[in-house]
């Protein structure tokens, strides 16, 4: 996407802060305002934009810096209250839902995410009262950020994927979630041959972020999408009654998810799902990613190091061969060997 384009978003995130906040970022200089990824409001504290070069703070007196300074625009309490107010449109308990976790999905596939006092009950958050601090991930929708991979994943003849399911591995803020869903809505509209059938299960709004029904981003035609279903569960529901061929989900975490997945793929359809990871070794430290590497429901791992660059492909036997390399580290007796293996992972190798 081009910068015009990420401007474009910028400027449609704006009605949603308050006049004050809205009236100082509202001058913010064209060649900045198509690199903001987020606007963070926190009450008392300079209000602070996100780029890729770090981070932007705004002069009262006009324009933008990188390091903090006298002068600056700072979010009040009264900033905090009608920003919130007006992303949930003025309409706070149909948004309940999605405040017990933490974020709020606006109009155009933004999403805010809310700190504040929890209201817990049972064991669970049930809402989100005196909002502190909120953080709006302005939405960037790439189409073509999957050509990469695509080419990677089809080098050697037809595209693996619906035989063998996918992981994206990276450091938070890499793009995984911007690739996983070009790479859903390439796969669904056919562009390898035959469109897949694929269901999204998008437990916090972040894929497809559908706003009263209708997908605010481009998933292709042949996606269904399951919105604000935790995610072990959703990922049941999609297989017993959507028949995918691909489930699509995003940021594995749970030993439940893992296992979904695991069932998943017994019942005929694959997984392409992401994952936090720093480095391979790092990877190699998440049991979810082993489990789901022994089990066979994940084929593939691509890793992202940073946004725009092309991911690096690894089969599974490379992620074994990571394993077995800390594993000599170890034994050396080096920093390295606290590093625990899963011996299970190399016990049922199914490469």
């Amino acid at each position: 996407m081009e910068k015009g384009k990420y401007a474009a978003r910028f400027d449609q995130v704006l009605p949603a802060l308050s006049d004050p906040v809205q009236s100082v970022l509202d001058g913010t200089p064209a060649d900045k305002r198509g690199e903001i990824t987020e606007i963070r409001l926190r009450c008392g504290q300079p209000v602070i934009c996100t780029t890729a070069d770090g981070p932007l703070f705004f002069p009262l007196s006009g324009g933008v810096c990188r390091l903090p300074r006298a002068g600056l625009l700072h979010a009040g309490r009264e900033d905090l209250l009608e920003t919130f107010r007006r992303i949930c449109e003025y309409s706070v308990h149909t948004h309940e839902g999605e405040m017990a976790q933490g974020f709020v999905t606006m109009r155009g596939g933004h999403r805010a995410g809310i700190c504040g006092r929890a209201v817990v009950r049972g064991g669970r958050v049930e809402s989100l009262q005196d909002i502190s601090a909120i953080n709006i991930r302005i939405a960037h929708e790439v189409k073509g950020a999957a050509d990469g991979l695509l080419a990677a994943l089809t080098a050697g003849g037809a595209l693996c994927i619906p035989q063998e399911g996918l992981l994206l591995a990276g450091p938070p803020g890499s793009g995984k979630t911007t690739l996983l869903r070009d790479l859903t809505r390439q796969l669904s509209s056919g562009v390898l041959g035959a469109p897949l059938r694929i269901t999204v299960v998008d437990e916090r709004g972040e894929i497809g972020a559908v706003w009263d029904g209708v997908p605010q981003n481009d998933l292709g035609p042949c996606t269904d999408i399951l919105t604000g279903c935790p995610k072990a569960l959703g990922i049941e529901m999609a297989v017993r009654s959507m028949s995918p061929e691909l489930v699509v989900f995003d940021e594995l975490g749970t030993t439940e998810e893992t296992e979904a997945v695991t069932r998943c793929l017994h019942a005929g359809a694959a997984a392409v799902t992401t994952i936090h990871a720093d480095s391979l070794a790092g990877l190699c430290r998440r049991p979810q990613a082993m489990e789901l590497l022994s089990s066979g429901a994940i084929g593939q791992v691509a890793f992202l190091s940073a946004p725009g660059q092309a991911p690096v492909l690894y089969s599974r036997e490379d992620v074994y061969a990571e394993m077995d390399r800390l594993a000599d580290i170890g034994r050396a007796g080096s920093r390295c060997g606290a590093v625990l293996l899963r011996p299970a992972a190399h016990a049922h190798r199914t490469a």
